[in-house]
């Protein structure tokens, strides 16, 4: 498995290989790939953007039964020589059948891919750093035989799991600066950019996970407002006591940078800034004097 931390990703485990039962540790093969990356196998960086879902090991054998008596079903319905010697009532049968197969598959899948593992030290003793998150197989059940349009199946079944857990925020969630500043800035560092910022959520398993990194941009905004850091665009030093900086106005890349309110940045020299007394300006002074060029990097 890849380890460039675009995106969270849910690894679907072969049931052949890897399985397990409720009571189960972490397989060594998860565990592996949790702490090896690529074909190279380099340490991995991005262990809080993996997921991985599991077969129980006593369901197995009815998820295949039931993907067998579909496919059986489905080939029949897809056959012209088949349905040519059937009447049109058989005909009608075999179609309803092949419908109401297709959906005990779906639960059949959704009983047996049970096991949810997911990167949170704190909450286990395994070794791997890997949570067990036992779905609701009742829920996820009538899920898919409701069949909902636009419904989201398995994966909303998924992702509530993962709320109730605390491991992932809601879409309109953002993290607090104050969890920013205990779990995520690192020791020591004066300064990061917004795009380390995001790496930083996907590099470190005891923060929670998010669907959406521009959710960042408001924990930015907020962070200004509590006065936990300020904030510089390239051209503006943007602090309490400026203009209030609206959240889409946030980039996260790594020209834009945060600075610990308690801090000064490298380019806060006797000349420019030491008449602050240790505060940063208010409103109406040098707050909207860019520093010199290529000032405030890390």
């Amino acid at each position: 498995m890849d380890d460039d931390g675009q995106k969270i990703k849910l690894c679907l485990m072969d049931f052949d290989l890897v399985n397990m039962h409720a009571d189960s540790r972490v397989p060594a093969e998860v565990g592996q790939i949790q702490d090896r990356a690529g074909v190279l196998e380099g340490f991995r960086q991005y262990k809080n953007a993996l997921l991985y879902l599991l077969a129980d090991t006593d369901q197995i054998k009815p998820m295949v039964k039931a993907a067998r008596y579909f496919l059986a079903l489905q080939r029949i319905v897809n056959s012209r020589d088949i349905l040519e010697v059937l009447s049109p009532a058989n005909q009608k049968a075999v179609r309803e059948k092949r419908a109401s197969s297709h959906v005990e598959f779906r639960v059949a899948l959704t009983r047996a891919y049970r096991h949810l593992l997911v990167p949170d030290p704190d909450a286990t003793t395994d070794p791997s750093g890997l949570r067990h998150v036992l779905l609701d197989v009742e829920k996820a059940s009538k899920v898919e035989r409701e069949g909902k349009p636009g419904g989201g199946g398995q994966q909303e079944v998924l992702i509530d799991a993962l709320i109730e857990a605390g491991k992932l925020m809601r879409r309109n969630e953002a993290p607090s600066p104050a969890l920013v500043l205990e779990r995520a800035w690192p020791q020591g560092q004066a300064s990061i950019t917004t795009r380390e910022l995001s790496r930083l959520f996907k590099t470190r398993p005891r923060l929670p996970m998010l669907l959406d990194d521009y959710r960042l941009r408001e924990t930015i905004r907020k962070g200004i407002e509590e006065q936990a850091w300020v904030y510089f665009d390239g051209k503006q030093v943007w602090t309490w006591h400026s203009t209030p900086l609206q959240e889409a106005d946030v980039r996260l890349d790594s020209e834009h940078e945060l600075w610990p309110a308690n801090s000064s940045p490298t380019w806060c020299t006797s000349s420019t800034c030491a008449r602050w007394g240790g505060n940063w300006p208010r409103s109406g002074t040098p707050s909207a004097t860019p520093p010199p060029t290529g000032a405030g990097k890390p």
